[in-house]
């Protein structure tokens, strides 16, 4: 939003030019650049959505501080043109899906071969619904092998590790086969030199 706002006075955004915003967001012309003076990517209509939303937040602050009456973002994502405009292009219908408990299984033995890591990650997301920010701030220390649960008390969002989303903890149970792919990975690190200690990571990064 930066780039065309600095241009703009409070008074001076309207509903119109929001719109516009909108469109060069979800579909910039050919040849435009960005401040960096790179070819400027289109985004997804959701992207852009979050963009618009976010102006129109500073616009109700505005109106709660009397210096802005009216929200030009709120009346530009009200028009039908801008909502079809921002609305999401996936189809979910076409997306192709596991459908088995065996095709899970078979990704998951895919995965090992590439990066073991990544494959235990895929399977507690799969297997024990874990969202995968939760699983990347695991620690053995919430894992439970014995009886079978592991306490979700932390997640990892853009760099940072802090609380779950709902900013509480809770217990989730597992079932054999995870805690039998959790052991196996336990053990491979105990095995190693270094040992497994309660703050390590269940899903460690690339070196």
């Amino acid at each position: 939003l930066a780039p065309v706002l600095k241009a703009h006075t409070l008074d001076s955004v309207t509903p119109k030019l929001v719109r516009a915003i909108a469109a060069d967001l979800v579909a910039p012309p050919v040849g435009s650049k960005g401040p960096d003076g790179k070819k400027k990517d289109a985004v997804s209509g959701p992207t852009a959505h979050r963009a618009i939303t976010l102006l129109s937040a500073f616009y109700t602050w505005a109106n709660n501080e009397e210096m802005k009456e009216a929200n030009p973002a709120r009346a530009a994502l009200r028009n039908p043109a801008t909502k079809s405009l921002l609305r999401s292009q996936h189809k979910g219908q076409f997306a192709p899906y596991l459908k088995s408990r065996a095709d899970v299984d078979k990704l998951h033995e895919a995965l090992k071969k590439i990066d073991g890591s990544v494959a235990v990650a895929y399977y507690i997301s799969a297997l024990a619904g874990l969202r995968p920010g939760e699983v990347v701030a695991l620690r053995w220390g919430s894992v439970d092998l014995n009886a079978c649960t592991i306490v979700v008390e932390r997640q990892a969002r853009k760099g940072y590790e802090g609380p779950t989303k709902s900013g509480e903890a809770r217990t989730v149970p597992i079932v054999p086969r995870l805690v039998e792919a959790l052991a196996a990975v336990r053990a491979a690190g105990v095995a190693d030199s270094r040992g497994v200690e309660s703050a390590d990571l269940v899903c460690p990064p690339p070196p």
